[in-house]
């Protein structure tokens, strides 16, 4: 009181959200016993205040400490005879500071809600379906696009890159000609007259030359004759190592299936320019404590953090030390993929380039001082970083600027990250498909070191304070620009040394005991079905002060579900039939309702993938008040799917013809169409 100084923030209440009335209300129903008669209206104002209480029978109970604080802030007014009901334009808290000798400020004058990023990931990157190598199987693969699988077929055909040998002129594939073993060069072809070019308009047939051909070979003798030249043998005998399709680069150039065997025999994926990725949540963080991250002080120090962020030196693995700006904490679950990946490079370079093995790695803790790389998708930038611990949760964390160099602003969004030998040996721009976006999520440049000046400009709002200054907080109460506080002495920012040599220090201004500490699976996580995932989110919805739930639940039809049932309808009635032996697609089925080589067709859509949030749509359109444009919406949806769906949908209408039930799905017989139709 004679401070000036405000009642302490735990024992600050929201009042500025009840009104004079409902006060009186509470202190008339609190008791000398330091508990309050409950009621339902008592117990919604004491939530609605965030005051902590328990019931008790008839009664509601506080905390000794809130109890004391409630009993003295209820005796120190008194109602007068209509007091009340002249009160009612006030809020209870300008009420109670005309009253009270020690003032109380407004704890939540705004609610503010936020997304708080997307649900955690980390998992290794993987094309769909899996890749082991990007090496073409064509149909002969089978469904899993199995390289080995091709071994039982004595001749394959696929399209591969033109290559000629500077030695002896043969035309292979290869890097290396299998005749003579001399270098070879990438070369044009007309398959007109089947020699190799330099121009790309054939000079005898006046045709257009490309730079790859059909090959026909024996796969089990190529591969056989590899895997003893190497002196590489399958980790399994009845193992896969999947290859692509088909590859869809510009020359049609293939990875050495020999990586492909050493990265089948290590559980590695290879993505589409031929490096290995792991895929996680990033998450900023500026400081960290060695014992938190797994390292000792020894450790620490030796990767140099020999002080700690106030300058002492670093003795004690619970001091608090600056993150590098380059160093980067993994996942576990990362850590342990880097170790296979690491065992397929050490085993690459050995068996394929004859050197010595440059990872040696068995436990995660070897991995620390290693470098990778991170990129994000739609850029082609790749920025280096340096490998210092480990955590539990499922996030990346680096430092702002980190993610900011890779063009991200840290609001939960997702990147790989490689380890930087396996970019610098297996990326190749010839493995990149030529198509839309096909040089995005690359490695084509790479940011050795990050400089202040060249990241992304919004963290340079980020402020350098250790602390904020009483005058801070008392401003806060006028509600001005945010722009009025910076670089003024109470508020400094990244954007004040710009101009400087040197990376500002950003402040510390929350400590925790340990950066792991949170929940490490969200509950979206842990709950399988959508329509549950729902349900929780809206529940959370009514909970939260800043969001309104109509509105959440307007947005979730409008921007996730009808978009999604749509598009699986167009997907539906446009989808292709695929044969279940060789995976052949048909735009439409042979009159025979079978693949040419004899086996069964099937759908590569299902009306399930269509028909999934329907029930969705319709409860979360009667439970919440949407716009009539967008109940209407859902009823011609319903109406159009009703006629594809009848026993899906709940709709039932009178068919013309009668349908047969194939695996196909509903589909009239050729035989019924002439008799209904003459």
């Amino acid at each position: 009181m004679l401070l000036g100084v405000p009642l302490h923030p735990k024992y600050t209440y929201l009042w500025n959200h009840v009104s004079c009335n409902d006060l009186f209300l509470l202190k008339n129903n609190f008791l000398d016993s330091g508990k309050i008669v409950y009621n339902e209206k008592t117990k919604e104002l004491l939530e609605k205040l965030a005051i902590p209480h328990k019931l008790d029978g008839n009664f509601i109970e506080f905390p000794p400490d809130h109890a004391y604080v409630l009993k003295y802030i209820f005796s120190s007014f008194k109602e007068s005879k209509g007091e009340a009901g002249k009160l009612e334009k006030k809020t209870a808290l300008e009420y109670l500071n005309e009253r009270l000798r020690v003032k109380t400020k407004d704890k939540s004058p705004v609610f503010i809600g936020a997304r708080v990023g997307r649900p955690e990931k980390a998992k290794e990157r993987k094309l769909r379906p899996p890749v082991h190598c990007l090496f073409p199987v064509e149909g002969y693969g089978g469904p899993t696009r199995n390289i080995l699988e091709t071994c039982k077929e004595e001749w394959v055909e696929v399209e591969l890159n033109t290559r000629k040998c500077s030695e002896c002129g043969t035309i292979t594939f290869s890097f290396t000609c299998e005749r003579c073993g001399g270098k070879t060069k990438l070369v044009r072809y007309c398959e007109n007259c089947e020699t190799a070019v330099e121009s790309k308009t054939c000079p005898k047939c006046r045709s257009e030359t490309k730079y790859f051909k059909k090959y026909v070979f024996n796969t089990k003798r190529y591969l056989d004759k590899l895997m003893e030249k190497h002196d590489v043998t399958l980790r399994e005998r009845k193992m896969l190592v999947k290859g692509v399709k088909k590859l869809m680069n510009k020359t049609r150039v293939p990875e050495n299936l020999l990586k492909g065997i050493l990265r089948a025999n290590n559980e590695v994926y290879v993505f589409k320019d031929g490096t290995a990725r792991f895929d996680a949540v990033d998450a900023p963080l500026t400081h960290f404590k060695p014992k938190e991250i797994g390292l000792t002080v020894e450790k620490a120090r030796e990767l140099g953090y020999d002080r700690d962020y106030l300058g002492n030196p670093l003795t004690n693995e619970e001091q608090v030390c600056e993150l590098k700006v380059q160093d980067v904490i993994i996942p576990k679950s990362c850590a342990r993929y880097f170790i296979r990946v690491a065992n397929f490079i050490d085993e690459l370079l050995v068996k394929g380039y004859g050197l010595n093995p440059y990872y040696n790695v068995k436990r995660i803790e070897e991995l620390v001082g290693h470098l990778v790389m991170g990129i994000s998708p739609h850029t082609f930038v790749a920025v280096l970083g340096r490998i210092i611990g480990f955590t539990d949760a499922n996030v990346q964390y680096a430092h702002p600027f980190y993610h900011a160099a890779k063009r991200r602003n840290c609001d939960g969004d997702e990147d790989s990250l490689s380890l930087a030998l396996d970019i610098l040996l297996n990326f190749s721009r010839n493995y990149v498909p030529e198509k839309t976006g096909g040089l995005e999520d690359i490695p084509l440049l790479l940011v050795s070191r990050i400089s202040i000046d060249n990241v992304d400009d919004e963290a340079y709002n980020m402020e350098t304070n250790n602390f904020f200054p009483l005058e801070f907080y008392e401003k806060t109460q006028e509600s001005p620009d945010p722009k009025d506080f910076l670089n003024d002495g109470i508020v400094e920012t990244v954007e004040k040394y710009l101009k400087s040599p040197t990376i500002p220090s950003i402040g510390v201004q929350h400590k925790t005991n340990s950066i792991s500490e949170g929940v490490l699976k969200s509950t979206y996580k842990n709950i399988s079905s959508m329509a549950e995932k729902v349900v929780e989110q809206l529940n959370l919805a009514k909970k939260i002060a800043a969001v309104d739930e109509a509105r959440q639940a307007e947005l979730l039809i409008n921007k996730h579900f009808i978009k999604d049932v749509m598009g699986n309808l167009r997907a539906y009635l446009s989808q292709k039939f695929r044969c279940a032996k060789c995976n052949k697609k048909y735009r439409r089925i042979p009159l025979s309702g079978k693949c040419e080589c004899g086996a069964s067709l099937i759908l590569t859509v299902h009306k399930a993938s269509v028909v999934k949030y329907v029930n969705l749509l319709t409860e979360l359109s009667s439970d919440y008040t949407v716009p009539s444009y967008l109940s209407q919406r859902i009823s011609l949806l319903k109406e159009e799917l009703a006629i594809l769906f009848p026993d899906e949908v709940g709709r039932k209408e009178k068919k013309r013809i009668e349908p047969e039930e194939t695996q196909l799905g509903v589909q009239a017989s050729l035989e019924s169409f002439f008799f209904e139709n003459p």
